[in-house]
């Protein structure tokens, strides 16, 4: 039965989605450190991804609704969506599994990013994306924080009609023995071949810790997304990417920020 709830957030979402527009962000993300801001920014080489999220460790399942509307009516294209957990997976008759139900509602591809099992609950995250799934790449990072790798698209910031590659991976970090441990999975996922960013989330707490951990890495670059900040900070982290700017809307319980991160 947990085999087939999985494979259920693996699935072509009904429907397609032509349309490719996207809202232009606004605002400065802040915080932005171990790596030089004063390169000329090129928003020809620039991606727009959303992270919808109430930053805490509240189920967002009731939410989903919401989040789906939000996602086609703004035609977004590329998004992670934060606290999607499975409830009840072993009882057929009463679970929800909210990555599968964001995927029909919102006619998107999903993957699910599980980071572990509470009770009869599955916890995680979902990406959401406008294209089949041809590969997805899940790391064990520490107890309950695995980091997913899917090379996926997303729209160009100066022509949201054109997609560009996005080799995007994503983590939620929430006990300093998953910053101590991020580190060799962080190297191998934005090294190379994959040269990824992640996208991701930090307890604020250890948002410092992290900033430090990674700065110490050659190469990288980490930016903390200053506003809003509540339980978790968003962060943007890579060798080859940086984060430019950030807008945030709100979006029932939760709010949807619009990351501009461009490819150096």
């Amino acid at each position: 039965m947990l085999m087939l709830l999985m494979g259920g957030m693996l699935m072509v979402a009904c429907g397609g989605d032509d349309n490719n527009g996207n809202e232009t962000p606004g605002g400065t993300p802040g915080g932005s450190e171990g790596g030089s801001t004063e390169k000329e920014w090129n928003k020809d080489n620039t991606v727009n991804v959303y992270y919808i999220t109430s930053l805490d460790d509240a189920s967002a399942n009731g939410n989903v609704e919401a989040v789906a509307a939000y996602i086609k009516s703004n035609r977004i294209k590329t998004a992670i969506v934060d606290n999607t957990d499975i409830v009840k997976y072993a009882d057929p008759a009463a679970c929800q599994n909210a990555s599968t139900q964001l995927s029909f509602q919102s006619a998107k591809f999903c993957s699910f990013v599980m980071e572990g099992y509470q009770g009869e609950n599955i916890e995680g995250s979902t990406i959401v994306m406008s294209h089949k799934l041809n590969e997805v790449e899940t790391m064990p990072v520490a107890e309950g924080c695995f980091l997913q790798y899917v090379p996926t698209q997303a729209p160009q910031l100066t022509n949201a009609s054109k997609m560009a590659s996005l080799p995007l991976a994503t983590v939620k970090i929430s006990t300093q023995e998953q910053v101590n441990a991020a580190e060799e999975v962080v190297k191998k996922v934005t090294g190379s071949p994959r040269k990824a960013v992640i996208v991701g989330e930090v307890k604020t707490a250890l948002a410092n810790a992290l900033v430090e951990k990674m700065s110490a890495i050659n190469g990288m670059k980490i930016s903390l997304v200053a506003q809003p900040v509540g339980d978790y900070t968003l962060f943007v982290l890579g060798r080859t990417w940086m984060l430019r700017e950030a807008s945030s809307a709100e979006v029932g319980s939760q709010k949807a920020h619009l990351l501009s991160i461009e490819a150096l």
